[in-house]
Formats: C-alpha cells, structure tokens, sequence
C-alpha cells in the first residue's frame, strides 16, 4: 500500500450541521429529478487580462523579472451555464456582476436557451437573489435551484472551472468556440 501526499480540502463551515442537513435536501431533491440533461449549472469568473504570475523560475541567486502595465486594465467577469449538452449562453461583461448585469444577462441571453421543464442551478452569490428572479423563470416553466453554503463540489462548471478546463486565453475548440460576445465593451 502506498501513500500519496495529495490532500483535498474543503471549507470547514461545510461539516456544521445546519451546511450538511442543506446539502442532504440538495441530493434528495437533485435525485427526484426525472431527466438529469435538464439541468443547467450557471457560474461567473472574474478575469484580469493585465494580470501576471507571482511567482517565476530563475538560476539560483538571480531574480525572474518582468514588465507589466503601469496602469491596470479593466476586470472583466465571465458568466455562461453548463449543462450535458455543453457550454451554454457564456457572456463577458466589463467590471464586476452586479445586478443589472445579471437581469440583462437573464433576460437576453440566458432564457432564451432554457425551455420549460429545464433546472437552473446558481450558487449563493447575492446578485443570483435578485428580485423577481425565481418567479420571472418559474412563469416560463424553469424551476431554480440554489447550491447548499459552501457546496461548489455539487457544480461542474465550478469543478471545470477551478480544475484548469478554462484557461483565459486558451484556444478553444469545443462547442461554445465562436459563441461568446462581449456585453457593455464598446
């Protein structure tokens, strides 16, 4: 038997009781389910384009240097849903998500690809809890569903996302290539 020195970590608030009891009704309700491919699990990401490694390689005794912009670009934050079918409705919009970012993302981009008896997944961002949001989808036959506190490990956008399987300036070839626009970068 041998031993590996790999640790996987997970917030600790996740083991309180109140986090494991929502967690439970989580997969209780995900398995009531009938057709898992209905599922949508929605994420956001924030970019930096000018952002640099803190980290480099160099002979010993010598310093890696490197040039970067005096001033810093703008943020971007990237938002799109996963579902089996894929990638879906991935949007980039400059500056952080607030609400009226999401309501047009919703509106314009994101509903039109959810049918009725589709699930959307969210996380417990505040923006994601915008008024008007749950009936809004709930009145086009998409129910909305939100992960447990501390429970990222129950999205696959967020595992994909986290695990390396979107890199910011990496070439895509899967079935989103050529479907992202910019919202609000003129």
């Amino acid at each position: 038997m041998s031993c590996g020195k790999k640790k996987s970590l997970h917030a600790r608030e996740r083991d309180t009781p109140r986090v494991v009891t929502l967690r439970q009704d989580f997969i209780e309700t995900v398995a009531q389910q009938h057709d898992t491919r209905r599922f949508h699990f929605l994420n956001e990401t924030g970019l930096r384009l000018d952002a640099c490694r803190g980290y480099g390689r160099a002979a010993g005794g010598q310093r890696v240097g490197q040039a970067v912009p005096l001033k810093r670009e703008p943020s971007l934050t990237l938002i799109g849903t996963l579902s089996a079918q894929g990638l879906g409705a991935v949007q980039i919009f400059e500056g952080a998500l607030n609400y009226e970012r999401f309501a047009l993302y919703v509106s314009q981009f994101l509903a039109p690809t959810l049918r009725a008896g589709d699930v959307l997944v969210l996380d417990n961002l505040a923006v994601h809890k915008i008024g008007g949001l749950r009936e809004w989808l709930g009145e086009r036959g998409v129910q909305v569903l939100f992960l447990p506190p501390y429970s990222p490990d129950f999205s696959p956008i967020e595992q994909a996302q986290n695990g390396g399987a979107h890199r910011p300036g990496a070439e895509s070839s899967g079935p989103a290539r050529g479907r992202t626009s910019r919202c609000g970068l003129d």
